[in-house]
């Protein structure tokens, strides 16, 4: 039985030059995820793929990038450069026609991909509403932490801020979410 490796372990492999699929197994963990995520960020799943794929690009030509992130994980360093990117896209593209996640279902129809990001009631429809009008910090926040499953000290890497800063965002986002949500008629326990 093969134990999975880490991701450190598949991106130093990478760097070493072997041409095995190391890289191929990180974009294959990533790719869905970290679409997912941009998509929070720019709101359109083409921008947000092409974003993804940038990202990768930077994975590629940017070999020591990762080394010289203060030992961090390979997700955080990841993630740090998909914010980078799509506040750099944001910037240069100022739009005010966003098209809503709920229209790209068809991508949910993967069973992988559904089993990723699953969309299921009503509550959870209203959750993603009220996170979508939030200011981009507390939302990035908020979705690092509870979707992603990242600690405050990784948050805080991947948005630049410490980990005290962390905190005031999700407790400033959590209740902006709660008010948001109790606008819509729900009441929700965070």
């Amino acid at each position: 039985m093969k134990v999975k490796e880490t991701d450190e372990q598949l991106y130093s492999r990478f760097l070493s030059g072997n041409e095995d699929d190391a890289l191929g197994i990180l974009f294959e963990r990533y790719h869905v995820p970290l679409t997912l995520f941009i998509n929070r960020i720019v709101h359109n799943i083409d921008d947000s793929e092409e974003i993804m794929m940038d990202c990768f690009a930077i994975v590629i030509s940017r070999k020591s990038g990762f080394l010289g992130l203060n030992n961090s994980l390979f997700k955080t360093w990841l993630y740090s450069v998909a914010v980078k990117q799509a506040s750099r896209f944001l910037r240069k593209n100022l739009r005010t026609d966003s098209v809503p996640f709920e229209d790209y279902e068809d991508i949910l129809k993967d069973p992988e991909v559904a089993e990723t990001v699953t969309i299921k009631s009503e509550r959870d429809k209203a959750l993603y509403k009220a996170l979508d009008k939030l200011p981009l910090d507390y939302r990035t926040a908020l979705y690092l932490t509870y979707f992603e499953d990242m600690d405050a000290d990784t948050v805080g890497k991947v948005m630049r801020k410490t980990r005290k800063q962390v905190y005031n965002l999700l407790a400033r986002g959590k209740a902006s979410a709660k008010e948001e949500l109790i606008k819509e008629g729900f009441e929700w326990d965070m």
